[in-house]
């Protein structure tokens, strides 16, 4: 049966939402759900306004496509989300959202233009992973999901010279927020640089809490930071960085320790966080405080085509 590509827009927003509810993909898109990153694709901060897209077929929703663009120090990048309803696969609906990503990526001037497309799904998946071989996606990285499931917590102790403050609202702090998280991940290949108005928007989110967040400083310079978010189901630390300069001195622990206690007095009955595969260091901190993994998450990745060829409705 014939299908359609369609640009999405708020008229569509209810299609997204029977969608996101739609048995076969609830599982693989609640953890975006529940961070409202999926509220409203085309304002998401690092959302292309023209990067999103509706598939339907025999008169339903059967499938999406949200697009977004990640600058990072080490190379612009995308990333596409793409879904499709378990009634309508392999009649070639995500292979025609993948294709309107690449027009819509290749339509981009070339200074603009990322260098890597990527998607990712939880693990086990029977449909990702042969449809990344199949266009040409090779294995990139794991992302585990951890969750705290027993151990006593210790106490932060924060190291010397480092005073910790909540997060106050202000715009000093949100600078200081801001500036920290781009230093602390400047190396990592997932990093996205962030700006003050990508931290003012995440304030905003059904999931933070201003004493949820906490800054560490050394002098004037915040080197590091926690920050949680709570969700209806349960609870995560939901980022934690620490600048190089404040490395291995204890503090990364003692911010865990603190996200972790601040979280339980909230009552949640799991407290979890993701975490990259390859990052030795933040693994065997979380499993020595009691994080055990729970899900994979796989990614895969792709030099993005200059030129994208059109394609077809035919199913």
């Amino acid at each position: 049966m014939p299908f359609s590509i369609e640009r999405y827009t708020d008229e569509r927003r209810h299609d997204l939402r029977a969608l996101l509810t739609d048995p076969s993909l609830l599982l693989e898109f609640e953890w975006l759900v529940q961070r409202g990153e999926l509220d409203d694709p085309t304002r998401h901060p690092f959302g292309d306004r023209s990067g999103a897209w509706i598939a339907r077929a025999d008169g339903r929703p059967a499938g999406f496509c949200v697009l977004l663009v990640m600058p990072s120090k080490r190379g612009t990048w995308a990333m596409a989300r793409i879904g499709v309803a378990s009634a309508f696969r392999r009649r070639r609906l995500g292979s025609a959202l993948l294709e309107a990503v690449e027009r819509r990526l290749a339509s981009l001037p070339a200074e603009r233009r990322p260098g890597e497309l990527r998607f990712s799904a939880w693990l086990p998946s029977d449909s990702a992973p042969g449809f990344a071989a199949h266009h040409g996606f090779k294995h990139s990285r794991y992302m585990w999901s951890m969750e705290r499931l027993s151990g006593e917590l210790g106490n932060p102790r924060w190291p010397p010279a480092i005073e910790v403050r909540s997060f106050d609202g202000s715009e000093q702090g949100l600078q200081d927020w801001n500036d920290c998280s781009n230093r602390a991940f400047a190396a990592s290949p997932l990093t996205v640089l962030s700006t003050v108005e990508d931290c003012r928007a995440l304030t905003r989110a059904s999931h933070f809490r201003a004493d949820g967040l906490l800054l560490a400083y050394r002098g004037e310079t915040c080197v590091g930071f926690c920050r949680n978010a709570l969700h209806p189901d349960h609870a995560e630390v939901d980022v934690l960085g620490v600048a190089p300069e404040a490395r291995g001195i204890g503090l990364g622990r003692s911010l865990l320790r603190w996200g972790v206690a601040w979280l339980e007095r909230q009552n949640v009955a799991r407290v979890r966080l993701m975490v990259d595969g390859e990052n030795d260091s933040a693994i065997r901190l979380y499993r020595s405080e009691g994080f055990e993994t729970i899900r994979t998450r796989e990614l895969w990745a792709r030099p993005i085509a200059v030129e994208a060829e059109p394609f077809s409705d035919a199913p």
